[in-house]
C-alpha cells in the first residue's frame, strides 16, 4: 500500500467539494458563540454558577451523558433541520473529549471537564469544536464513496486519520489569522477562511489518492 499523501487527499477533497457553494452554515456561528459564552462562564465563575446561569434546570450532579445532551439541545436552538444531527454529533464529541470519555456515566461534576477547560480556555475548546465539525461535515458525505473505494479497514482508518488532521490544520490556521473576541462574527470569519481553504484552494492540481487506490497498490 502506498503511503497516504496530504496533497493527494486534498485533491480528493477538491473533487468532492467542487460543486459546493458552502460548507459551514451561518447557524453554526451562532452555536460557536453560544458555546463560548457557556464554557467561558465555567472557566470564570465555576461549574455550578455557569450551569445555573445558562441551564437553570440542569443538575450537574446527573451523569455526564444526561447533562451533556441537555446542554447540546440548548445550543441547538439556533440550528434547523437537517443540520441538527451533525451539529449535535460535533458538540457531543467536543464535550466528551474534554470531560474524558471514561466518565460518560459518572456525575458531570466529577469529570475532567471544568479542570481541563480552566487549563486550556474556551477559545481552544471552540477551536476543537470547529475542527470536529468540519471533519464531520466532510466525512459524512465522503464516507460512502471512500468506503467503496477503500474497503480495507486499516487503509480506511489511516485515510480518515489523515483527513481529520487536514481539517484540524485548516481550522487552526483560520483561528490564528482571526483575532478579536470569540463571538458570532468571529466564528463566521473563521468559517469563511476554512471554506476558502477547501472550496477555493490555490496551487497546481494534484493526483487524487482515490484514483491510486482503485488500482492494485493495496
Amino acid at each position: 500500500m502506498k503511503e497516504f499523501d496530504e496533497e493527494s487527499i486534498k485533491a480528493d477533497l477538491q473533487k468532492y467539494l467542487r460543486k459546493k457553494d458552502g460548507l459551514i452554515s451561518p447557524e453554526f456561528s451562532k452555536v460557536v458563540a453560544d458555546v463560548n459564552l457557556f464554557t467561558a462562564a465555567i472557566s470564570r465563575d465555576g461549574l455550578q454558577t455557569a450551569f445555573v446561569a445558562a441551564h437553570g434546570n440542569v443538575d450537574p450532579g446527573r451523569t455526564f451523558i444526561e447533562v451533556a445532551e441537555a446542554i447540546v439541545e440548548h445550543h441547538l436552538r439556533f440550528v434547523r433541520e437537517p443540520e441538527r444531527d451533525i451539529v449535535r454529533k460535533s458538540l457531543l464529541e467536543a464535550y466528551t473529549h474534554v470531560a474524558g470519555p471514561q466518565y460518560i456515566l459518572e456525575p458531570f461534576s466529577n469529570t475532567l471537564f471544568a479542570s481541563s477547560l480552566c487549563r486550556s480556555g474556551s477559545r481552544k475548546f471552540v477551536t476543537m469544536l470547529f475542527s470536529l465539525h468540519v471533519y464531520n461535515l466532510i466525512s459524512m458525505g465522503f464516507h460512502d464513496d471512500l468506503r467503496g473505494r477503500v474497503p480495507d479497514e486499516k487503509s480506511f482508518a489511516l485515510y480518515a486519520s489523515r483527513l481529520e488532521g487536514i481539517c484540524c490544520d485548516a481550522v487552526t490556521a483560520a483561528v490564528k489569522s482571526q483575532r478579536g473576541k470569540v463571538d458570532e462574527r468571529w466564528a463566521a470569519a473563521v468559517a469563511k477562511r476554512v471554506e476558502a481553504q477547501f472550496l477555493r484552494p490555490s496551487g497546481n492540481p494534484v493526483k487524487s489518492y482515490l484514483s491510486i487506490l482503485t488500482r492494485s497498490e493495496i
